[in-house]
């Protein structure tokens, strides 16, 4: 026969849960052991329900400043600190992630919840058929470029919600990787980094280097040279030139001269011209500080 203080120890060790199922938002208490690993609660749910699969996860609710968060399957419910009632989720991990683009193009990821953004990154560079995912990490939109997700947790322990737009961009800077101009996706994320950097005037360049740089642009993004179309009304210079020169009408006129220049010359190779002249700019790959000049009435 089982001892009282045995029964006792087995009381201590289960705890009673409220699992909730989205899917059909219903709500029903259930008991497991504490030492149980979460592998097996799961399958336990799903013999008594007939509900989920292979995808189905526990999901722990945020609960006052507590952030939500999947409970992985290989721990014990003991491992999480879990009280009696606490609310819990029986989910699909599966969900649909939008990701921006360095060029501004939103794709739908399905992603797996539960992982974490290391993983997350790494599944997205893949179904994107984007080369070297290592050099690659995740931001949520809108927030401060400084602020990139910490690769080694979860989309929900950063406050990142399901209706949260991520950008994926390269972490380090341009002249420290190795650059594949043979791959189209590779070469766009480049040339779009690089014009943005150009045109935020990240790297200074002359004037008649922004002209070459500008031409190149135009090449890209409108093709050869139309004599109908491509005059020098047509260019708005704040698309194609740093600040410092957005207001020289003259320059439109030399833009048009060196974009003729280029017919014949296919969008790829326009895309690798235009990177491999940013990256032989004297300037490239200095960083840039802001400074003020000290009052000189100011004394030591």
């Amino acid at each position: 026969m089982i001892s009282l203080r045995e029964q006792r120890t087995d009381i201590l060790k289960r705890i009673s849960l409220r699992v909730n199922f989205p899917q059909n938002d219903q709500t029903a208490v259930m008991r497991f052991s504490l030492d149980m690993p979460v592998r097996d609660i799961i399958a336990e749910i799903y013999d008594k329900t007939g509900l989920g699969g292979d995808h189905f996860g526990i999901f722990q609710i945020p609960v006052g400043r507590s952030k939500g968060r999947w409970i992985k399957e290989f721990h014990t419910l003991e491992y999480y600190d879990l009280k009696n009632d606490s609310v819990v989720q029986y989910k699909n991990k599966r969900r649909k992630l939008m990701v921006k683009l360095m060029d501004n193009t939103v794709n739908a990821v399905v992603i797996d919840d539960s992982e974490t953004v290391s993983e997350i990154c790494y599944m997205i560079t893949s179904k994107l058929e984007i080369k070297n995912p290592d050099e690659y990490s995740l931001r949520v939109d809108g927030r401060s470029e400084n602020e990139w997700l910490n690769c080694k947790q979860g989309l929900h322990e950063q406050d990142v919600g399901e209706d949260d737009v991520l950008l994926l961009l390269k972490k380090f800077p341009l002249h420290v990787e190795q650059f594949d101009g043979t791959d189209p996706v590779h070469v766009q994320l480049f040339y779009v980094q690089c014009k943005k950097d150009i045109l935020q005037g990240k790297y200074p360049v002359t004037k008649e280097e922004a002209r070459d740089l500008s031409a190149l642009q135009v090449q890209i993004e409108h093709g050869n040279h139309n004599p109908y179309i491509h005059k020098p009304k047509f260019l708005k210079l704040s698309q194609y030139v740093p600040e410092q020169f957005s207001e020289m009408k003259e320059l439109k006129k030399d833009i048009i001269n060196e974009h003729k220049k280029l017919v014949g010359l296919g969008e790829l190779n326009a895309k690798n011209r235009y990177i491999q002249y940013v990256r032989a700019l004297k300037t490239f790959g200095i960083p840039l500080f802001e400074v003020s000049e000290r009052d000189k009435k100011i004394r030591n």
